[in-house]
């Protein structure tokens, strides 16, 4: 239902943390991304699909909140989750999908893996203080790709921040999502709930 995520590269900027020894600036970042209350994320989504030699890029945005609810606008597609609800909203086809999902289904949307790094994945450094590979833990759903690389760049003032991740999807083609913005904020109470205009196609799936 969800297009692909891509990236590309982008200076990105946002939640940062001090600089320290053992990677525990990587790791001071992983719990904060899942201590926040809502998670402000801005984004390059790029996929490269080596069988028909093209790149879709699109920008986008995502709310997630620490409960599991979010919103998230990528290109001209819209993806809101109240907790109960999820609705898949294309502007261009002027229809919107709305699913019945459990709180505990995993979400396709990648993106939303960023307040729950450690509890779906274990880390690995690549040899560098800035690379680090994901690897899908056992107990983690397969909707989530099996390995994610992960960059960060340490800023002058000893913090860091997240620069972008990599993974490959099921249908083998190569995804980047290159962050612009990471910021922890307090949630709005309407976090996961969209409004669609009157003439919107609705359909309903297991509902």
């Amino acid at each position: 239902m969800l297009k692909s995520l891509l990236l590309a590269s982008v200076i990105g900027f946002g939640l940062t943390v001090a600089h320290g020894t053992d990677h525990s600036a990587f790791e001071q970042m992983k719990q904060e991304f899942a201590d926040a209350d809502c998670l402000a994320v801005h984004f390059l989504s790029i996929t490269e699909s080596e069988v028909f030699g093209d790149i879709d890029t699109l920008d986008a945005s995502a709310l997630i909140a620490r409960s599991g609810r979010y919103l998230i606008d990528l290109g001209s597609d819209v993806y809101a989750y109240d907790g109960q609800t999820l609705i898949s909203y294309s502007r261009i086809e002027a229809q919107a999908t709305l699913e019945k999902r459990s709180a505990d289904d995993p979400a396709s949307e990648l993106v939303t893996v960023l307040t729950r790094l450690d509890e779906l994945y274990a880390t690995t450094d690549l040899g560098t203080a800035e690379a680090f590979r994901l690897t899908r833990r056992r107990a983690t759903s397969t909707v989530f790709p099996e390995s994610i690389d992960l960059l960060v760049a340490y800023k002058d003032n000893n913090s860091v921040r997240l620069d972008y991740l990599e993974y490959q999807d099921a249908n083998g083609d190569r995804n980047r999502l290159v962050f612009s913005r990471v910021e922890a904020l307090d949630c709005p109470d309407d976090v996961g709930q969209l409004i669609v205009p009157d003439t919107v196609d609705i359909i309903y799936l297991d509902w």
